[in-house]
């Protein structure tokens, strides 16, 4: 038996899943169901803390799924501003700022250009 495993009990692995760690409470529940199999209450509690643990995995996987979508929307943003900036410092020493048509036709030019 090793030092850590020493202190295993049932009490330490609610104090884990109360705070979340369903980790490590699901892995002290396993020992003390290794060395009492027959217990039918933390066996009980393993099942509890295996399914909050499976749920947390599920959100955490739409979590993922939700930044990730942000990110892309982000990047997309980020794309698009760099290239109104660009046709901006283009527009800005171009033709006469009041020639509108000839604006128009600088921006479209430089828009085909710069698609991806």
């Amino acid at each position: 038996m090793s030092n850590q495993t020493e202190f295993y009990t049932k009490t330490m692995a609610n104090v884990y899943a109360g705070q979340g760690y369903f980790t490590k409470a699901s892995d002290i529940y396993r020992y003390l169901l290794k060395h009492n199999p027959e217990n039918r209450e933390i066996n009980d509690l393993l099942f509890e803390v295996e399914k909050k643990l499976d749920e947390k995995k599920k959100n955490a996987g739409k979590i993922l799924k939700r930044l990730f979508s942000k990110w892309i929307d982000l990047q997309l943003s980020y794309n698009r501003l760099q290239k109104l900036k660009k046709i901006k410092q283009y527009c800005k020493y171009s033709a006469n700022p009041f020639d509108i048509r000839a604006q128009q036709q600088i921006t479209r030019k430089h828009l085909r250009s710069n698609l991806p």
